[in-house]
């Protein structure tokens, strides 16, 4: 897999407006601009806490040069100073480029950046932070090329000692030749399944979401297959099922089985929403996430934005999108069922989507009648 540039973000994970919703759109916005338009990895992390329980990894990361930005999103609380984040990591590296951007809630102007330190005040929705990205972006390629091969052969000489006994090389008639043995270690990973090298490599799990599990290909296509086939009568019976699991408790409402869903047919940008009465809102959240992507590449091109005339466009930009509910625990079936209302989209959308959904082996997308939707 190729190596990306991370940039570290330090970020509320809900927004101003509505502490409790896991959804922060502006932050998701940046997250999303960078990893599509600029090819990083983003690491995101909620507070000063979070970042530090994982400054080990972060650490390590910065010091082989794999970190090309640290950006820290100032708290909504009026008067806070960013620098308690900031301050342990600047004497680590004092190399490192760090970023505060302003609240979103309270645009508090306490913070005018840090020349002592040199940390630069930017906001996420103007050019000059993706202008700065895109230039460290390159430099970070630029460095990658050099050192590509030498830190592929130190990967396979270390794995080749990892592999084989230590007593190996014993009753050899001459000196071992490193290079014969990243010949044999290539070897062996090319002959290798797949699944087994990830599990050998991957040493570190990602602070993510909650997300579903990703479901074995074969019972995948198994059970895609027998909703392809349903009679009439097996269908009705299906459908049951899924109003049946997707209710809540007292038969109203939608239960812990089900979670809203809604999924953009440009960017492929989806959100599902989990708990009580929250299920309705996966169209709210994405809605606000696309309009903080679009206003963020509209001033990238120069364009000037009226607010209001966003938040209107926000509405109907919720009112086309599809919304869906992604059914855990279906009786008969191990794949979660995502029951998806498309409403007016056009063919070519529902088919780009719908490919996107099943190439994510998660859950199987059917219609409101439970009809398989064909990628």
């Amino acid at each position: 897999m190729e190596a990306k540039p991370i940039v570290v973000l330090v970020a509320s994970h809900s927004c101003y407006y509505d502490t409790s919703s896991g959804h922060n759109p502006e932050k998701e916005a940046f997250s999303f601009t960078v990893r599509s338009d600029y090819g990083c990895e983003v690491w995101v992390y909620d507070d000063e806490l979070d970042l530090f329980e994982s400054y080990g990894k972060v650490r390590a990361a910065i010091a082989d040069g794999s970190v090309i930005l640290l950006a820290i999103v100032q708290s909504e609380k009026c008067g806070d100073d960013p620098e308690t984040t900031y301050a342990q990591v600047r004497k680590d590296f004092p190399r490192l480029p760090i970023v505060v951007f302003p609240s979103s809630g309270w645009r508090n102007n306490s913070f005018r950046g840090d020349k002592k330190r040199n940390v630069k005040k930017l906001d996420t929705d103007t050019p000059p932070i993706y202008l700065w990205i895109r230039r460290l972006v390159k430099e970070y390629n630029a460095k990658l090329k050099a050192r590509a091969v030498a830190v592929q052969m130190s990967m396979l000489e270390r794995a080749y000692a990892v592999n084989y006994l230590g007593d190996s090389e014993f009753g050899m008639f001459g000196i071992p030749s490193h290079n014969d043995q990243i010949v044999a270690e290539y070897l062996r990973i090319r002959l290798t399944p797949s699944a087994q090298i990830s599990n050998e490599f991957d040493r570190t799990i990602d602070r993510t979401p909650r997300e579903l599990p990703k479901i074995d290909r074969g019972t995948y296509q198994k059970e895609m297959n027998r909703i392809r086939v349903m009679g009439r009568l097996e269908r009705e019976e299906f459908c049951y099922s899924l109003d049946r699991q997707s209710r809540g408790y007292l038969g109203c409402g939608y239960g812990p089985n089900a979670s809203g869903f809604s999924i953009d047919p440009e960017t492929l940008e989806m959100v599902a929403t989990h708990g009580f009465a929250n299920h309705g809102l996966a169209k709210f959240w994405l809605a606000h996430r696309l309009k903080e992507i679009r206003a963020i590449r509209k001033r990238l091109c120069g364009k000037k934005s009226d607010p209001l005339i966003e938040e209107i466009g926000c509405k109907a930009i919720e009112d086309n999108l599809p919304f869906g509910l992604i059914i855990e625990n279906v009786e008969g079936f191990e794949t979660p069922i995502l029951r998806l209302w498309v409403g007016e989209m056009n063919d070519k959308n529902v088919k780009r989507i719908i490919a996107h959904i099943i190439s994510l082996e998660q859950f199987i997308p059917v219609g409101g009648g439970g009809e398989l939707f064909q990628g």
